[in-house]
C-alpha cells in the first residue's frame, strides 16, 4: 500500500480568553482529515514562538517539550507504518485515540469495521439456535467476503476504520455487488442491511457516531416469483425420466410442490417428523431459516412417494432422512435437464417448488391464506401474501362463481325508429 505520512504540527490555545496562558496542541493531518491532542503542558502566550512553532530558546520547558514533540511524532508515524503493515488505511481519529492510550495493554483497543463485524459473527454463532439460524450466520459471513473483496477492488485495503465510511463508500459498494459482485437488486440491498445492523452495533458501544446510510435510500423490491402453472406440473410428473439422477431430483422436487418445504427444511427432515394423528399423516418440523413450527398435512401424492421409499414407515429408523436429498447445486442442475426433457421454457429451481405449492396446489383450489401461512411456516400472513401469485385459471373460476350470482339482465323489448 502506497500513502502519504501524515502531517504533523504543534500550536497554542489560550486557556480563557482574559488570561495569557495558553495549553500546547499536536495536530495530525492526513487526507483532509485532521485530529488534535492536547500536551497538557501549559505556558506563557507570549513565550511561543509562532514561527518556528515551539517555545522560544531558553524557555525552561524548551528541552522538555522538544523531547515530548519528538516522541509524539515518531509515535504517530509508527503507528501510521503499523496500520499499513496490516493492510488498514492510516486514520488520524485511529492514530489520535491510541496515542491518547498509551496505557492500555494493548495497541488494537480500538476496533475498526472488520473487527467489529468478527465480533457479530462469533457472538451469532455462539447463540446459534437462540434466534440466529446457521443461514443467517452464513449470510452475515457472506456479506463479510463481499465487503473485503470491495475493499481490496475500490481501496487497495483489508480494513478500514469506521469514521473513514461515508454515503460514497455505500453507494460504490451498492454499484459493486451490482457489478462484479454479480448480485441482484434486492440482495445488494439485504447485504447492504447488513452493514447497517454492524453500525448499529458499533454506536451502541460508543464505537462510532458517524452514519454513512443519512442519504442512502434502502429499496425492497417487489419480485414477480416464477411458479409452474397445473400443467407444467403434471407434466413433470408423468414424464418419464432417462436417468436414475433426473427420476430422483424430480421426486424430491415433485415432493416439495406439494408440501411447500423449502430445499434446506427438506433436506433436514426425518422419520421422525413424519407423524400419525386421526389417520392422517402430517409433518412437524421447524423451519430452519426462522425456527417457526411448520405443520403440513399430507396429500396422497406426496405420501405415495414416501410410502415407495419407505414401504414400512412404522418400522423405519427414526433418525432415517425421509428422502434422499442430494446437494441443491446438484438437484437444481438436474431440473434444467427436467426442463429442457419435458418441454418446460422456465428457469427451474429448487425454490420454485414452495412458490408453486402456495400458488398452483393450494391458493388455486380454494386454501385460505390463513392455513397456507401456517403450513408455510410464516411468521406473518403479508409474508405469505407476498409468496402467493393468483393465477389466471383461479381468476376465471371466481368470475364464473360471480356469474352464477348474478342475476341482472336485460328487459326485452321492441325498438322503434323514431323518438317521438
Amino acid at each position: 500500500m502506497i500513502t502519504t505520512p501524515i502531517k504533523t504540527s504543534f500550536f497554542i490555545k489560550r486557556k480563557t480568553k482574559r488570561t495569557d496562558v495558553s495549553t500546547v496542541f499536536f495536530r495530525m493531518t492526513h487526507q483532509d482529515r485532521s485530529a488534535t491532542i492536547s500536551l497538557k503542558i501549559d505556558i506563557k502566550t507570549a513565550d511561543w514562538d509562532e514561527g518556528k512553532c515551539h517555545v522560544q530558546k531558553g524557555h525552561p520547558a524548551h528541552n522538555q517539550l522538544s523531547t515530548l514533540m519528538d516522541q509524539m511524532r515518531r509515535n504517530a508515524l509508527n503507528l501510521q507504518q503499523d496500520m499499513m503493515l496490516r493492510g488498514r488505511t492510516p486514520c488520524v481519529m485511529h492514530i489520535k485515540d491510541r496515542l491518547t492510550r498509551a496505557h492500555s495493554a494493548s495497541v488494537n483497543s480500538d476496533p475498526t469495521f472488520l473487527e467489529v463485524f468478527d465480533k457479530v459473527i462469533d457472538r451469532k454463532t455462539l447463540l446459534k439456535g437462540q434466534g440466529n439460524t446457521p443461514a443467517t450466520i452464513q449470510k452475515y459471513k457472506r456479506c463479510r467476503t463481499h465487503l473485503v473483496n470491495y475493499l481490496q477492488a475500490y481501496y487497495k485495503r483489508n480494513d478500514i476504520c469506521f469514521d473513514q465510511l461515508n454515503l460514497a463508500f455505500m453507494e460504490d459498494f451498492e454499484l459493486y455487488m451490482k457489478t462484479t459482485g454479480g448480485c441482484q437488486h434486492n440482495s445488494t440491498m439485504k447485504y447492504i442491511q447488513t452493514l447497517k445492523t454492524i453500525f448499529r452495533v458499533a454506536k451502541s458501544r460508543n464505537i462510532t457516531a458517524s452514519d454513512p446510510f443519512l442519504g442512502f435510500k434502502i429499496s425492497i423490491r417487489t419480485v414477480d416469483r416464477e411458479i409452474l402453472n397445473e400443467e407444467e406440473l403434471q407434466r413433470i410428473i408423468s414424464t418419464p425420466m432417462p436417468t436414475r439422477y433426473m427420476e430422483l431430483s424430480r421426486t424430491v422436487f415433485v415432493f416439495a410442490c406439494f408440501t411447500g418445504l423449502s430445499y434446506i427444511d427438506l433436506k433436514n427432515l426425518r422419520i421422525k417428523n413424519l407423524v400419525k394423528d386421526n389417520d392422517f399423516y402430517w409433518i412437524r418440523t421447524k423451519r430452519q431459516k426462522s425456527s417457526v413450527a411448520s405443520n403440513i398435512p399430507l396429500l396422497q401424492l406426496p405420501l405415495e412417494i414416501l410410502r415407495k421409499h419407505h414401504p414400512d414407515l412404522t418400522a423405519t429408523d427414526s433418525m432415517q432422512p425421509l428422502l434422499p436429498v442430494t446437494s441443491n447445486q446438484k438437484i437444481n442442475r438436474a431440473l434444467k435437464k427436467i426442463a429442457e426433457h419435458c418441454r418446460i421454457p422456465k428457469e427451474l429451481t429448487f425454490h420454485i417448488a414452495r412458490h408453486t405449492f402456495a400458488t398452483t396446489v393450494a391458493l388455486s383450489n380454494d386454501m385460505s391464506i390463513e392455513s397456507l401461512s401456517k403450513i408455510l411456516g410464516h411468521k406473518r400472513i403479508a409474508t405469505t401474501q407476498h409468496y402467493a401469485k393468483i393465477t389466471d385459471k383461479k381468476v376465471a373460476q371466481e368470475m364464473l362463481k360471480l356469474n352464477d350470482r348474478l342475476r341482472f339482465g336485460f328487459t326485452s323489448s321492441t325498438p322503434t325508429d323514431s323518438v317521438s
